[in-house]
């Protein structure tokens, strides 16, 4: 790595996100953390509520991914998770053989969930930690359950708080997330010279809409579900005339077409408006695009805002709640984990670095050595760079922690009250940094963690001199694990690469065997939807991955994200196409409006389905690499 990269991964160690902080989150998961330490001190238990305390604490981490019924199923898994491994580890804790075969069968589980996306994974990570905490106390029966009974209660506890914690306003995360895509293709549209619409234009909206508010009536979620289908559908209209307008003199930002797009681009900031609710920037006269299309997509947008406003203005308690989606546990989603080599791998290093760290700290007789393989687990990431700002986050993080945690404990010999009060502002500092920088989480987190042991009898000192020394030696595992076996940013690139191809192929030859088609049914719009989302969903994950690699790439995988562009923006035109064909298509033998339209592209040699075959067979002749198997 040159001396360039290395800069680069210190900057990235101390660049703080801000839009990663989160005090609302941070107060309501702060609160999960407070309230059985004080129920502990008023019962006369403080060890229970410490037990409780770190349910909430590891499961409060888990409430920051998804939103909704997401969110609290992502949360509750994570609380049953936890108990289990709380359980597990303090049955097994006092057989070493027995908590080795353990460790290995919950690391392989864990790598496995977490390629199943970001909530399965940090749910699975706190299960993992918990099963490696709780092993360092090996409890009978009776006391193994009343352990995990008191860390259920903490846990739950943060899905109680969860589900109480919603915004008000009727600005919801949906309509934010809405707004955002409609101003991002408006940016896209009043460009100069547009190129292919970037994959990645309406992502912020399709995560929003994952899980809706329950409390918004069904009709309101199916306006939001349809404003994203249309600002789809404007994506790939408006597409069509970016491709179609090369054959116009004159920028295009200038010409006919340039003019009719500035008419749009205004159209969709208003649209984006209305769905937050301000007043629009230019409140002029209102224009139709000359594109039929266009027009048509931009007139029902219009009418579904108004009624999304019309709905999400009545009191939540005269609607009605919707049903939403029944959650079934992905099997196929886990097995295809396995067939991934990435993430086999990881599932693999994740169980070496848990049965690796648990014998090393037992050979050097670390106390508290439960430290080193729990570290290794949080640490170990699916790619070098990832496993080493970790690594380093985390050791720095721990050491400045320790520090500070220490000094402050030495000069005031804190008794409980204090002790609960330090604890407590710690883990807001945790939770409020938690995506906002993970070295000064680090920090936060070893404070908290060093100030839990102290609430139980653990000498603050010696307890923060115990984890700096098991931090070190348990980032260090990680990274030579990951050395031994290592997984590259550019080892992902010929699967992904495959990946986009392949869903780029489908989507272009089912518009090619339908380019003929006198009549486009609406079962066939919505099946090329869907295509055309995984495409543009695949091409999105290729190229923030070939963003993120060194600039010296291989001349095949260059070729080839070049034809998959050229293919994409082809298709998107030959889409824009049959979505005119669908609108204006002849019935019953009448003529088809769409023809002027469709001929000016012909005279104009600009060909939609002609120049997606071309473009076809240069992807065929880019050398792209078939999907990558197991071995």
């Amino acid at each position: 790595m040159g001396r360039g990269r290395w800069r680069e991964e210190l900057h990235a160690l101390l660049a703080l996100d801000r839009e990663g902080l989160a005090f609302a989150t941070a107060a309501r998961c702060t609160l999960g953390l407070l309230v059985p330490l004080l129920a502990g001190v008023a019962l006369g238990a403080i060890g229970d509520g410490v037990s409780a305390a770190v349910g909430a604490l590891v499961v409060g981490f888990v409430s920051y991914e998804g939103r909704h019924r997401a969110a609290e199923r992502a949360t509750l898994l994570a609380a049953l998770g936890v108990t289990l491994s709380v359980l597990v580890g303090a049955l097994v804790g006092g057989h070493p053989a027995l908590l080795l075969l353990v460790l290995a069968v919950w690391g392989l589980a864990g790598g496995v969930l977490g390629t199943l996306g970001p909530g399965p994974s940090i749910a699975s990570l706190q299960a993992v930690v918990a099963l490696v905490v709780f092993s360092a106390i090996p409890l009978g029966t009776r006391a193994a359950f009343v352990q995990a009974a008191w860390v259920l209660a903490g846990s739950v506890l943060q899905v109680v708080l969860l589900r109480l914690h919603r915004p008000r306003h009727w600005v919801g995360a949906e309509r934010r997330g809405l707004a955002e895509a409609y101003e991002r293709l408006a940016r896209w549209a009043a460009e100069p010279t547009p190129g292919p619409p970037p994959p990645d234009q309406l992502d912020v909206a399709t995560e929003a809409l994952r899980s809706p508010d329950p409390r918004l009536p069904p009709s309101a979620v199916e306006d939001l579900a349809t404003l994203l289908l249309l600002a789809e559908r404007l994506r790939v209209a408006l597409a069509g005339t970016s491709w179609s307008a090369r054959a116009e003199t004159g920028p295009i930002g200038t010409g006919p077409a340039g003019t009719g797009r500035l008419v749009v681009a205004r159209r969709l900031v208003g649209i984006a408006h209305q769905l937050t609710g301000s007043p629009p920037p230019d409140p002029g006269e209102r224009t139709d695009p000359a594109d039929p299309t266009v027009a048509d997509l931009l007139r029902q947008a219009d009418e579904r805002v108004a009624h999304l406003r019309h709905e999400t203005s009545v009191p939540a308690r005269w609607r009605r709640r919707p049903a939403g989606p029944r959650w079934r546990p992905s099997l196929r989603g886990a097995l295809g984990a396995l067939a991934d080599p990435a993430g086999a791998r990881h599932a693999v290093r994740l169980a070496v670095v848990l049965v690796a760290g648990s014998l090393l700290a037992h050979g050097l007789g670390l106390a508290n050595g439960y430290w080193v393989p729990m570290t290794a687990a949080v640490v170990v990431r699916g790619d070098f760079t990832g496993t080493l700002r970790r690594g380093l986050g985390r050791a720095l993080g721990t050491l400045v922690g320790a520090g500070l945690v220490t000094l402050a404990t030495t000069l005031t010999h804190p008794g409980t009250p204090l002790l609960v009060a330090g604890t407590v502002l710690a883990g807001l500092g945790t939770y409020t940094l938690f995506r906002a920088n993970y070295g000064l989480y680090s920090v936060f987190l070893t404070s908290t963690v060093v100030l839990l042991l102290a609430l139980v009898g653990a000498s603050p000192g010696r307890t923060a001199e115990e984890r700096v020394l098991a931090t070190t030696v348990g980032a260090a595992l990680a990274l030579v694990v990951f050395l031994l076996w290592p997984t590259w940013r550019e080892d992902l690139l010929p699967g992904t690469l495959a990946a986009a191809a392949q869903a780029q192929r489908a989507y272009a030859t089912t518009l090619l065997a339908l380019a003929d088609t006198p009549q486009v049914a609406a079962a066939t719009l919505a099946r090329l939807d869907s295509l055309g989302r995984r495409a543009r969903t695949t091409r999105a994950r290729l190229l923030a991955l070939t963003g993120a690699l060194p600039a010296a790439t291989p001349d095949s995988p260059s070729r080839c994200l070049g034809a998959i562009t050229e293919l994409a923006h082809t298709s998107l035109a030959l889409h824009a196409q049959l979505l005119t064909r669908a609108r204006l298509g002849p019935s019953d033998g009448s003529p088809d409006p769409a023809g002027p339209h469709l001929a000016r592209l012909d005279s104009a040699r600009l060909d939609p389905a002609e120049a997606t075959r071309r473009a076809l067979a240069r992807l065929d002749q880019a050398g792209c690499p078939d999907q990558p198997t197991l071995v």
